[in-house]
C-alpha cells in the first residue's frame, strides 16, 4: 500500500510542476498530502535493519547509555519516564522532524512541493531510517538556516544548534565545518571537485594508492571503501555511494550556470558550494569515525533541493525547466537504483521497510 501512496504522492508534486498558473492553489493540499505521507513512512515504520537498531536502542536502553549520546540518552530516559512506547516515541519524535523540516523548506525555497517531491525520490526512503541521525539533523536545519541567511547573531546560533545536535549523534560535529567554509571565495570548486572525483575513482584500482589510503585509515576500511567498488551481488562502494549525491549537485549546478546562463553569485551560491566541496573531499575520510558520517551526503539532499529548485526557478521557460527538473530526477533514480540494485540491501531495508509499517498494517491487513 505504502508503494501506491508513494505513486500517488509524486503524481501530486508533477501536476504541482505543470500547473505553473494554479502553483498556489495546489501548493497547500499537496503539501499536507506529503507530510501526512511522510509522517505514516517514518513514525511508523519498522522491520528494516536501521529502524530495528533503533527500536533495541530504545526498549534496552539501558544497555546502550554507555555508548549513546548524553542528548539522546536523556530523551530516552525522560520518555520512558512518562511510560512511553518506542512506538508513540518515534511518532512523537518524527512529527517533530517533519515540522522543520517543512519549516526549513518553506522557509527557504519557492516551490517547496517540488523539493519534497524531487526527496520522495531519493533518499525518502534511506533517510527515515536514520533514527538518531535524522533527530539530530533537525537541529542542524536550524542550524543551516542561521547560516544561509545570515542574520544577526548567526554565528553563535549556528555553534549552539550544532553543538545540540551533537549531543544527539556525535557525526553532526562535522557540521561545524560548514561555518569558516562558508566564508572562503572558492572560484575554482566546480573544477576541484571534478578533478577529485577522476582522480579519486580511477585511482581506487591502483596498488600504489590503495597503500596510502591503507596507511591512514587501515586495512579493513580501505576494503570496504575502496576495492568493494562492485560485487556480483551488486554492492557498490561506499566512496561511489556518498560521493554519486554530491556530485548530482554540481553536475545540475553546472547545467544551470553555463547552458542555461544562470547567475551563480553572491554569498548564498557560494555557502552552498563550499559545503558540497568540503562534504565530498572529506567525508570518505571520516568513516574511519563511525558510520554516521557516511550518512551526511545523504542528510544534505533536502539542503541541496531548496537551493537547485530556486536556481531552476530563475529560468524562464517552463518548458526548459521541466527537462532540468527530469534530468535531475534520472541521477536521483540513479541513486536509489544504487541502492536497491544490492539483494542484502533489499531484503534487509527497503522490502521491510515499505512493507512493514505499522499503522498500514492495522488499516489494511
Amino acid at each position: 500500500m505504502l508503494y501506491v501512496i508513494w505513486g500517488i504522492s509524486f503524481l501530486f508534486t508533477i501536476i504541482y510542476a505543470f500547473n505553473n498558473k494554479n502553483s498556489k492553489v495546489y501548493r497547500l493540499p499537496v503539501l499536507i498530502e506529503l507530510f501526512i505521507f511522510m509522517w505514516i513512512l517514518s513514525g511508523w515504520s519498522s522491520g528494516a535493519y536501521d529502524v530495528e537498531i533503533g527500536i533495541s536502542r530504545y526498549v534496552n536502553y539501558a544497555s546502550f547509555q554507555s555508548f549513546t549520546e548524553i542528548g539522546y540518552n536523556s530523551l530516552i530516559i525522560a520518555a520512558h519516564s512518562i511510560g512511553m512506547n518506542y512506538r508513540l516515541f518515534f511518532v512523537m519524535c518524527s512529527l517533530f522532524e517533519l515540522v522543520i523540516m517543512f519549516w526549513f523548506v518553506e522557509k527557504n525555497s519557492v516551490k517547496s512541493p517540488i523539493v519534497f517531491g524531487l526527496f520522495l525520490i531519493y533518499p525518502s526512503f534511506i533517510y527515515f531510517q536514520y533514527i538518531r541521525n535524522i533527530f539530530a539533523f533537525t537541529f542542524v536545519l536550524i542550524a543551516l538556516d542561521a547560516l544561509i541567511n545570515k542574520k544577526k547573531g548567526y554565528i553563535i546560533k549556528y555553534i549552539i544548534f550544532i553543538v545540540l545536535a551533537t549531543t544527539i549523534h556525535a557525526s553532526s560535529l562535522f557540521f561545524l565545518l560548514y561555518l569558516p567554509i562558508s566564508f572562503i571565495k572558492q572560484k575554482t570548486a566546480i573544477i576541484t571537485v571534478m578533478v577529485t572525483a577522476i582522480l579519486l575513482y580511477f585511482s581506487a584500482g591502483i596498488s600504489q594508492f590503495s597503500n596510502i589510503i591503507t596507511s591512514l585509515v587501515g586495512q579493513e576500511k580501505t576494503d570496504i571503501v575502496l576495492r568493494t567498488t562492485t560485487n556480483a551481488e551488486g554492492g557498490i562502494g561506499r566512496i561511489f555511494g556518498l560521493a554519486f549525491s554530491i556530485l548530482t549537485f554540481f553536475i545540475i549546478f553546472i547545467i544551470l550556470k553555463y547552458f542555461f546562463k544562470i547567475s551563480m553569485k553572491g554569498d548564498t551560491v557560494r555557502t552552498f558550494v563550499n559545503i558540497n566541496l568540503l562534504s565530498f573531499i572529506f567525508i570518505p575520510l571520516t568513516l574511519n569515525f563511525g558510520v554516521g558520517f557516511a550518512r551526511i551526503p545523504t542528510l544534505l539532499c533536502i539542503v541541496n533541493y531548496v537551493f537547485l529548485v530556486n536556481k531552476i526557478s530563475e529560468v524562464e521557460s517552463q518548458k526548459q525547466r521541466l527537462i532540468i527538473y527530469f534530468t535531475l530526477a534520472l541521477f536521483l533514480i540513479g541513486s536509489m537504483f544504487l541502492n536497491i540494485r544490492n539483494i542484502e540491501y533489499r531484503q534487509l531495508v527497503f522490502y521491510p521497510f515499505f512493507n512493514n509499517n505499522e499503522l498500514m498494517r492495522w488499516l489494511f491487513y
